[in-house]
């Protein structure tokens, strides 16, 4: 069944499964960009808004304006990486099928973005108590991106759903590790008086 290209990332949010299929079968590299570059603007100006509102300040802002480039660049390096893991199962190199289908699930970091608008709000009028209720909402919604990303890597590569659950964690993990010598790194050298 194939969706007409206007509808496909909304269907993500509805019938992932049916909608990343579909998208595998005629992916197309041109949605799966616009649908980043727009679920970043559109997360941009939404945060922007909540860190307008919560007194996020000049490093708020920055973060808020740099929302679109974080997700083009996060989106372009699971790709490779996912990709590379993919080809380690046996699978068929598939990066540019895989970029067309895995931009759709960025429409449900929008969700992300109006979650920290409503804990900015609630902690304006609200009070600290729901604003903090309303935070652990964002485990589930982050979870449910992961979820979108491994039906994606399963849709594409054909594989079994452990194994692209797991290499939807990969990027994940690397972002971990990378930060995690950075601080090692940072905490040696403050050790030493460099830093």
């Amino acid at each position: 069944m194939d969706y007409g290209g206007r509808v496909r990332p909304l269907l993500v949010l509805v019938r992932p499964r049916t909608a990343l299929e579909a998208a595998a079968d005629t992916p197309r590299f041109r949605e799966g960009l616009a649908t980043v570059v727009v679920a970043g603007f559109v997360s941009a100006a939404i945060d922007l808004v909540a860190t307008a509102l919560g007194g996020g300040g000049v490093a708020g802002l920055t973060y808020s304006l740099l929302a679109p480039l974080f997700f083009v660049a996060y989106w372009l390096f699971d790709a490779w990486l996912v990709d590379a893991g993919a080809h380690l199962t046996g699978a068929e190199h598939r990066r540019r099928a895989y970029m067309a289908v895995s931009g759709l699930p960025f429409v449900s970091l929008i969700a992300y973005a109006l979650l920290l608008l409503a804990e900015a709000l609630a902690a304006r009028w609200g009070g600290s108590d729901l604003a903090s209720a309303l935070a652990w909402l964002s485990l589930p919604l982050l979870a449910w991106f992961v979820g979108l990303m491994a039906a994606s890597i399963a849709a594409v590569y054909r594989l079994p759903p452990l194994n692209a659950f797991a290499l939807a964690l990969l990027p994940f993990a690397a972002i971990l590790t990378v930060l995690l010598l950075a601080l090692i790194v940072l905490s040696v050298l403050h050790g030493v008086g460099v830093v």
